[in-house]
């Protein structure tokens, strides 16, 4: 955590507002420096599944006028991957393979396509789904 805020204090005025102006307020701009480019300065929120979290929240819950906001993936934890699976959207190999984060973000995208939806809006369903023993009701 102290390396996440000297990182915003040492490059953005200690300040998420400039570090969203800093990148257009684009989503996937801030993604791609986040996980890309200066990952080490992110413990935490560089990977798959806080970082999609985190930029929902803030995209959400905050007043910032983000952009590519459809391209927030859904925030892959182990009960997103056990319910993709059990949706029939990844196969038992991918479920097993070291890179079922990127299966799982890929399905959503697929499935979700030619819809109004984006992947990130059925995370708490799924998540609370996966986490009941997918009982029917909630």
């Amino acid at each position: 955590m102290i390396r996440l805020c000297q990182t915003l204090v040492n490059n953005f005025n200690g300040r998420v507002t400039d570090f969203f102006a800093y990148f257009d307020n684009d989503i996937q701009k801030v993604r791609h420096y986040m996980q890309v480019e200066k990952k080490k300065d992110f413990p935490y929120l560089s990977g798959k599944k806080l970082c999609n979290y985190w930029l929902y929240v803030m995209y959400q819950y905050t007043n910032l006028s983000l952009i590519n906001t459809d391209k927030i993936y859904i925030a892959t934890d182990r009960h997103i991957i056990r319910a993709t699976h059990r949706l029939g959207l990844i196969t038992d190999e991918e479920l097993e393979s070291s890179k079922v984060q990127d299966y799982v973000i890929e399905a959503w995208i697929d499935a979700l396509s030619d819809t109004e939806y984006v992947p990130i809006d059925f995370q708490a369903a799924l998540w609370l789904w996966a986490r009941s023993g997918f009982k029917e009701e909630l």
